[in-house]
């Protein structure tokens, strides 16, 4: 069990570290070619994808896909899955055909809402009427991405990935040495999503016949079941949409592309870091579906406590030291003229701090419907406290507002959060022990690194986030495996390590 999760772990990690490596690396590249704004205007092309602010439209289709197959997989329903999957399918063409036929006719007054520059406005408004004809297929490939996480073959999920990211890597720098406007860098960016989707529907469908999964006729119980499903999903995708997505279309509303700009690159670091956590804490998905499916009480709660804790002892070292070290950061990184900033980076780097010790649990209840219910309330309190002050505090702190709306909120929500997951897993208190020994030892830890080298040059800080921070999640990680055990895996570790020198 543990081992496939890690297996999966371990993939979902090294493709989204080069996929999140090329965004990052890109973020430079695009400011000094478009400037702040142009920057933003890029951005805002992006947040009518299913990846982005129309996400809430899905339904969970993804997530329903993986829960049927997992299932199919544990009791072996496969007519069922296959009468689920259609009811998707109908589900996804309904909803992105009302999506894009709305973006299609409001594309010309969307580019002006956004305040797109008027030389900028036609060509953008073709982004979004592209963008709109590409909908269908993209919202069906979520099924397709949601049936290989079913059966557990993430490495042909992460293939899709990288593969996508790195062609618009390749295709931006191609662009800006051309000289081509940002609504070109646009265009290169859906056709990289449009890659991504035909290789996982490529997937999906070999992986179907394989295993002799298809369509079927569904009757009104198997409908009903789905929709059901389906009303659970929307609420926690809105919910999810609105905390994560939000500030950037309405920064471009009240503000303009500019402010985007700005909030964006400020703001990618911690984004990068919550989405890394949230694609490693999506493997767990259809295990725990399987694991649930066949009553396995102990094995569930024994699965939250140690890949809660393992995903914190991954994470928590890096992201306490990018905090203390934001400053060299975004020196290296953007350049001296958004570095006065560099405080907001390391605020904003709380809300991935305490997300990652609930991803991994949220993610296991996303198979318990009744929990997903529970925590949509959590979580709709905590938008309206985001929203709420990132609006009042609007006026004066433009566009920071945004990121103390997050943190606030996150600080008020988190301790009800981490006490259902605990109560739902039925996991010991020795869970809040543990988290609070890996927080704050990574915090001596980042402190003593920023008193000996306080103006790290690039080179030493690459050695420090790296290196330093490896070493001292070796160390937790050591720390927290039972002796009997330990000794077990340094053995085992000591046997390859033989077997290679010899």
């Amino acid at each position: 069990m543990f081992a496939s999760l890690a297996r999966n772990v371990a993939l979902t990690g090294i493709a989204y570290f080069i996929v999140s490596l090329v965004g990052l690396l890109l973020a430079p590249v695009l400011i000094a070619a478009y400037g702040v704004a142009g920057y933003g205007q890029i951005i805002l092309a992006r947040i009518f994808l299913p990846s982005a602010a129309f996400g809430f439209l899905d339904l969970g289709v993804g997530e329903n896909a993986t829960r049927l197959v997992a299932t199919a997989r544990a009791k072996g329903g496969w007519l069922a899955a296959g009468q689920g999957i259609t009811v998707l399918c109908v589900i996804s063409l309904a909803t992105s055909i009302v999506a894009a036929s709305a973006i299609a006719l409001a594309a010309g007054h969307i580019s002006g809402w956004l305040s797109i520059p008027s030389a900028q406005q036609n060509g953008f408004a073709n982004i979004l009427r592209i963008t709109a004809a590409l909908l269908p297929f993209l919202f069906l490939s979520l099924i397709a991405e949601g049936i290989i996480k079913g059966f557990e073959h993430f490495g042909q999920l992460r293939s899709c990935e990288v593969a996508s990211a790195l062609t618009f890597g390749g295709a931006t720098l191609m662009l800006v040495d051309g000289g081509y406007d940002a609504n070109a860098i646009c265009l290169a960016f859906l056709s990289s999503v449009t890659l991504r989707a035909a290789m996982a529907t490529f997937f999906a469908f070999g992986l179907c016949r394989a295993n002799g999964l298809r369509l079927a006729r569904y009757d009104r119980s198997v409908r009903q079941d789905i929709f059901a499903w389906s009303g659970t999903m929307f609420s926690n995708k809105i919910l999810g949409t609105m905390q994560t997505q939000i500030a950037s279309p309405l920064l471009g509303l009240l503000v303009g592309p500019a402010a985007v700009g700005l909030f964006d690159a400020i703001v990618r670091i911690p984004r990068f870091a919550k989405s890394i956590f949230a694609l490693t804490s999506s493997t767990v998905v259809p295990l725990a579906a399987r694991l649930q499916a066949g009553d396995e009480t102990g094995a569930v709660s024994k699965l939250g406590l140690v890949g809660t804790l393992t995903a914190f002892a991954l994470f928590a070292p890096v992201t306490v030291m990018a905090m203390v070290f934001a400053e060299p950061i975004i020196h290296h990184w953007l350049g001296s003229a958004i570095q006065p900033h560099w405080y907001w980076l390391s605020l904003m780097l709380f809300v991935p701090l305490l997300s990652v010790s609930t991803s991994f649990g949220g993610s296991m209840l996303l198979a318990n419907h009744a929990a997903v219910k529970r925590l949509n309330r959590l979580v709709t309190v905590q938008i309206v406290l985001q929203i709420g002050v990132s609006l009042a505090l609007l006026p004066f702190v433009s566009p920071w507002s945004f990121v103390i709306g997050q943190v606030v909120s996150m600080f008020v929500i988190y301790p009800f959060q981490i006490d259902l997951i605990r109560r739902e897993l039925s996991i010991d208190s020795g869970l809040f022990r543990w988290l609070s020994i890996i927080l704050v030892s990574s915090l001596g830890v980042a402190l003593l690194c920023r008193a000996f080298v306080p103006v790290p040059g690039f080179i030493d800080l690459v050695l420090i986030l790296g290196g330093a921070t490896m070493v001292w999640t070796a160390a937790l990680i050591a720390l927290m495996i039972k002796p009997d055990e330990r000794v077990r895996v340094l053995k085992r570790l000591w046997s390859l390590l033989r077997v290679r020198t010899a």
